[in-house]
């Protein structure tokens, strides 16, 4: 074969990618890279090695704390949680992050750091998936999207991170721990935020997105908030409509805030009833309701008042 031709037939080789394998196991400890606890799906055997870039999936209920005892962090992991799986908690050093899925109906954990090259997909099925490490960018400068899918729940319970975007598409995105200022969050509609835990960066709050609340516990945002058609038909977890009239801490720490939209504030407000209102004011996202008098009330009252001054002269 001539040079070029030879070059020719190099470049286009297709690129073979790293194989899926399955957890097992059953080897003698815990650790990835222990080969017998794996199993290649296309020979019914243990993977020769650990490859870069190889798939993950988790399956069973043996040995539910592996361990990546090495930095894998040169090419994409995608990880799995097949259906059937138990209660798995994935920890050791970091990974690549490609997408992750879970199949199963128990929640799973990741406990090891994820490091995100790119858009990447978690979908927490709907049994839920908690991260109790934040990920990181692989960029020192650019921040890397992860698209929450599923209806289940994401928890980040961890603390830092950097310069990660969570984009919740469906289901809820918990923030209990206390995440870096590099990490935002964007909600779309139908969509849950809920949580007791800080978001250091920007949140942007789309109409039609839930929000969940803790009164007693406020989530907290320190960056930027922008909350749009915020209603009080969207907020779960307190009761506005039969809250007693004073100011109510929905989310704390807010930087700057935006209210936009259709909005309830203090010159639109929502009303409940015939004599119950309520609206968002900015400074932290407070809610602030009130109530005024019956106009056949205010009217007798006149009446009172009027009957008074007469007596008097």
């Amino acid at each position: 074969m001539k040079p070029r031709h030879l070059l020719l037939a190099l470049f286009a080789t297709p690129c073979l990618q790293a194989a899926t394998i399955t957890w097992t196991g059953e080897g003698t400890d815990n650790n990835f890279g222990t080969l017998t606890n794996w199993v290649d799906p296309n020979t019914s055997n243990p993977p020769a090695a650990i490859d870069p870039g190889n798939s993950f999936t988790f399956a069973g209920s043996t040995r539910l704390a592996p361990n990546n005892e090495a930095a894998r962090i040169g090419a994409d992991n995608s990880i799995t949680f097949a259906a059937g799986a138990g209660s798995f908690n994935v920890g050791g050093n970091a990974l690549r992050a490609g997408n992750i899925a879970n199949n199963s109906s128990v929640e799973q954990t990741i406990s090891l750091s994820l490091r995100y090259n790119g858009t990447r997909t978690i979908n927490t099925g709907a049994a839920g998936i908690n991260l109790t490490n934040i990920p990181l960018s692989t960029s020192s400068t650019s921040s890397r999207t992860v698209d929450k899918t599923g209806s289940g729940t994401l928890t980040l319970s961890g603390s830092g991170g950097a310069r990660i975007l969570f984009n919740a598409t469906a289901g809820t995105l918990a923030v209990t721990g206390n995440l870096a200022t590099t990490i935002s969050a964007t909600i779309a509609s139908g969509a849950t935020l809920s949580g007791t835990g800080t978001i250091g960066g920007n949140l942007i709050f789309n109409s039609g997105a839930i929000l969940n609340v803790n009164l007693l516990d406020p989530l907290a945002v320190t960056g930027t908030a922008t909350f749009t058609d915020l209603s009080f038909a969207n907020i779960t977890g307190w009761d506005a409509a039969n809250a007693a009239d004073g100011n109510y801490t929905l989310v704390e720490g807010i930087s700057s805030l935006t209210l936009a939209g259709s909005t309830p504030t203090l010159t639109n407000p929502h009303q409940f009833s015939a004599t119950k209102f309520g609206y968002f004011r900015s400074g932290s996202l407070e809610a602030v309701i009130y109530t005024v008098p019956e106009p056949a009330f205010a009217l007798l009252g006149s009446f009172g008042l009027l009957g008074l001054l007469r007596r008097r002269r």
